[in-house]
C-alpha cells in the first residue's frame, strides 16, 4: 500500500500519511470487499485513491499559490536547485495532463501498469477485461502520450522514458 501510494506522490512522509488513511479506510469498509478480486488488489486500489486524492488536493493549494504569491522575494531566482524542481515539478504536471486526456479505459489501464505495477493479469482481474485487451490498451495509450509528449518536449521525451525506466 505505501509503495501504491509513493507512486502517486513522490513524497516518502505524504506516502506514510496516504497509507495510514488507507488503512483506516480498509477497516473501516471491510464489509464491502466482495472478493472479486484479491485482497491486496483491493487494499492496493484503496491506497492509490487516497494517495490520487491527496496529490489533487496539493496540486490545487500549489495553483492557488501561485496565483496569488504572497511573497515575491521569497526564492532566489538564480538558485539551480530551484530551477530544477521546478522544472521537475512542470514535466510531472505536464506528464500528469497527457495521461487525463487518454480514453478512461487507456488511462486506466496505463495506470495500472506503469504507475502501480500491476502484471498484465491483475489488471485484467481489475477491470474484468482478457489479457490481450489490456495489453492492446496499454499499448495505445503509451503510444497516445507518446505522441501527445513529443508534441510537448519534442525529441526530449525519448529521453524523459529512459530516465524513467532507469528511476525503477
Amino acid at each position: 500500500m505505501y509503495r501504491a501510494a509513493f507512486h502517486v506522490l513522490k513524497d516518502p512522509e505524504e506516502a506514510l500519511d496516504a497509507t495510514q488513511e488507507a488503512f483506516l479506510r480498509a477497516y473501516r469498509y471491510l464489509d464491502r470487499f466482495e472478493e472479486r478480486s484479491s485482497f491486496r488488489t483491493w487494499a492496493r486500489r484503496i491506497a492509490t485513491n487516497v494517495a490520487i486524492d491527496r496529490y489533487q488536493r496539493r496540486r490545487r493549494t500549489r495553483d492557488r499559490e501561485q496565483a496569488f504569491p504572497e511573497d515575491h522575494d521569497a526564492q532566489d531566482p538564480n538558485s539551480r536547485a530551484v530551477d530544477a524542481d521546478l522544472i521537475q515539478e512542470e514535466r510531472r504536471r505536464i506528464v500528469q495532463e497527457a495521461i487525463e486526456t487518454l480514453p478512461d479505459a487507456q488511462r486506466a489501464a496505463v495506470l495500472l501498469r506503469d504507475v502501480h505495477g500491476l502484471s498484465y493479469a491483475e489488471i485484467g482481474e481489475q477491470l474484468k477485461i482478457p489479457k490481450g485487451t489490456v495489453m492492446s490498451r496499454i499499448y495505445y495509450g503509451r503510444a497516445t502520450l507518446k505522441e501527445n509528449l513529443a508534441e510537448t518536449f519534442g525529441p526530449r521525451s525519448e529521453d524523459i522514458r529512459d530516465a524513467r525506466r532507469s528511476e525503477q
